[in-house]
């Protein structure tokens, strides 16, 4: 497949949550998946490939559009022919109730390369690229855990596992923790997490248990680009499912199913926030835009792609095409005031035929070809939300309560967001995002503040505003419960400077900092943000290679300013010290090894931050070496 599509289905991810994200907290589930499915539908027709749904909303007589067998896309011959599966909103509960973690999501295949699931469930564990063929359905889930907890080189009580908060699950719970694992309970959507299992900063490191076998494949087939591990099974509840899976060409039914029996080959997979959660940021409206983040993984190149959109809100007056007149005059004075198009005729909604012949222009700044839409993308760059001052809009500044403001002269999406204490209907009212009993709940200035102030909100990327000037920032909160309330103020590839700059890379691990020999010293310097604090963590990858000897006492180290903060004895002789079984970098016969560091908290209360990574090995670098990547700095 051509590398274009990647952006162009990324596009048609966009248009669905843009839609989605019209009807989220309204309680509506149905209103909120139908208005994905059309805007996702349509999107299909201006993307340069003809396309066949395999796993979409249902049957031909069970769903109107989006169906098991549907063609999409242009009907040009000359285009290349894909197989595609769909969740125009996974998570149609989140969405409806304004709960963290909805997205809408999409893979694509060559023909014939992705399994036609059954409407069933499946039981499934998925993990990251450590747990490639260690897992397994054979095993128990204390089993299972331990394995993987040794594949990562970290205690099983470090392993944080997804779980599908359903009574059929109480079991599985029970063992899970009996063993040690950290357990989080979700209530809808397993696609996310299961993606999460290859992104080391997510927090989360395997999902088990039973859910949907078609949102099984879309997990399967993120997995099958990042090089995780994927195992799953069908579970019927009666035997007419078990005919039907038959009657689908699934012959064997209790088959066990691994990552390429699901999906195979050149595989693109891509999915856009519309709720925040621990994998993506959720739609955002900014005065006249929306702010949106995908996730775009091509299985070809390994590479994946976070992709921060912001768009024009006037543009999209198809996402009100699905709804009640009545219920599009509401959401357009809520959501997107100023549309061009309005509403319509409430006798021919649902009838538009609007055409959008707009430009796109990429982060190069040249035109992009086949494009339908605007938006302005980057790869691997945080978008700020900062709204742009211009003309005030009229009735915004009289001092008075009218149209669609929800306080004085702020709220309603017209006249911009209210500060604390303001009446509001929902988040985009609130300078803060957060719309708490009709009353804009005040600005945190770290994730410990918002955890204090909401016990209840799990990990995910919040609006902070540590330095108090009433402008926001997106900050990653891990809230898990034995110590909640850590702020990320440096991601992997984010701010801080590294000297000395060396880069190198470490076979199918990619990129790294390093590699380093006898007495170098990795120095990171970055600020806590001005998140105020008293400790600080660090989370990264140490990349241990060739013949380190524990009888000499050669261990990594990692130092905050003068003090260790961690330090770890590797052993080529001992493999699992520091995983050296894997060979990862593929020197040889000597095993080389990736080590999961999560340092102590350490005491730190600057807003400056001087990291230094060494080791104390006594061979050259040929023999003895070490990398760096995938830093992360933690602060409370």
């Amino acid at each position: 497949m051509d590398r274009t599509l990647v952006l162009e289905y990324t596009r048609v991810t966009e248009a669905a949550a843009i839609a989605a994200s019209t009807m989220i907290g309204r309680g509506d589930r149905n209103g909120a998946d139908a208005a994905a499915v059309k805007a996702m539908r349509d999107a299909f027709e201006r993307v340069a490939a003809r396309g066949t749904i395999v796993i979409g909303e249902g049957e031909r007589d069970e769903a109107p559009m989006l169906y098991i067998g549907e063609k999409v896309g242009p009907s040009d011959p000359s285009l290349p022919e894909v197989d595609i599966a769909v969740d125009p909103l996974e998570g149609t509960n989140l969405c409806a109730n304004g709960l963290p973690g909805a997205i809408t999501v999409l893979a694509v295949t060559d023909r014939g390369l992705l399994l036609n699931a059954p409407d069933c469930y499946m039981m499934k564990i998925a993990c990251g690229p450590e747990g490639r063929g260690k897992i397994s359905l054979s095993k128990s889930p204390r089993d299972n855990l331990y394995t993987l907890a040794a594949a990562k080189g970290r205690r099983p009580d470090e392993l944080t596992v997804v779980v599908l908060d359903r009574p059929r699950h109480e079991n599985l719970v029970a063992e899970l923790r009996e063993a040690g694992a950290r357990i989080h309970l979700i209530t809808d959507g397993d696609v996310a997490p299961v993606v999460a299992t290859c992104i080391p900063k997510s927090g989360i490191d395997m999902v088990y248990g039973i859910g949907g076998a078609p949102e099984g494949v879309l997990g399967a087939a993120a997995i099958h680009c990042m090089g995780g591990e994927f195992v799953g099974k069908l579970v019927f509840r009666s035997d007419d499912e078990r005919k039907r899976a038959i009657a689908m060409g699934h012959k064997d039914p209790d088959r066990v199913f691994g990552v390429e029996d699901l999906v195979r080959g050149d595989v693109i997979f891509v999915a856009t926030g519309v709720t925040g959660g621990p994998l993506l940021k959720g739609v955002r409206r900014i005065g006249d835009r929306m702010h949106l983040q995908s996730l775009a993984i091509r299985s070809k190149t390994g590479t994946i792609r976070w992709v921060d959109t912001s768009v024009d809100a006037h543009r999209f007056p198809r996402a009100l095409s699905h709804m009640s007149f009545k219920t599009c005059l509401i959401v357009t004075a809520l959501a997107l005031p100023g549309l061009l198009l309005g509403c319509g005729d409430p006798a021919t909604q649902g009838n538009s035929t609007e055409t959008d012949d707009t430009t796109d222009t990429s982060s190069s700044g040249e035109p992009s070809t086949g494009s339908t839409t605007n938006p302005t993308t980057t790869e691997s760059v945080m978008t700020s939300d900062t709204l742009t001052t211009g003309e005030v809009p009229e009735g915004c500044a009289d001092g008075e309560k009218n149209g669609d403001e929800t306080d004085v002269d702020c709220g309603g999406g017209t006249c911009g967001a209210c500060d604390n204490d303001a009446a509001c209907m929902n988040g985009t009212d609130c300078k803060s995002g957060d719309c708490d009993g009709g009353a804009c709940a005040g600005l945190q200035a770290s994730c410990l503040a918002l955890h204090e102030a909401k016990p209840d909100l799990p990990s995910g990327t919040y609006p902070l505003d540590p330095d108090g000037d009433g402008q926001t920032d997106d900050f990653y909160c891990d809230m898990e419960a034995d110590s909640p309330g850590w702020t990320q103020v440096v991601t992997p590839g984010g701010a801080g400077t590294f000297e000395p700059a060396v880069e190198g890379a470490c076979g199918d691990l990619g990129d790294m900092m390093g590699p380093f020999g006898t007495g170098d010293v990795l120095t990171l310097t970055a600020t806590a943000a001005q998140v105020p604090h008293t400790e600080l963590r660090v989370v990264a990858e140490a990349v241990v290679m060739d013949s380190w000897d524990a009888f000499n006492g050669e261990q990594m180290i990692i130092k905050l300013g003068d003090v260790d903060i961690f330090t770890h004895l590797c052993d080529s002789a001992a493999p699992f010290s520091c995983n050296q079984e894997s060979n990862a970098c593929g020197n040889g016969d000597v095993g080389d090894g990736l080590l999961a560091i999560a340092t102590e908290a350490a005491a730190h209360d600057g807003d400056a931050i001087a990291l230094s990574f060494t080791s104390n090995l006594d061979e050259p670098i040929d023999d003895e070496s070490w990398g760096i990547r995938e830093v992360s700095v933690f602060v409370k």
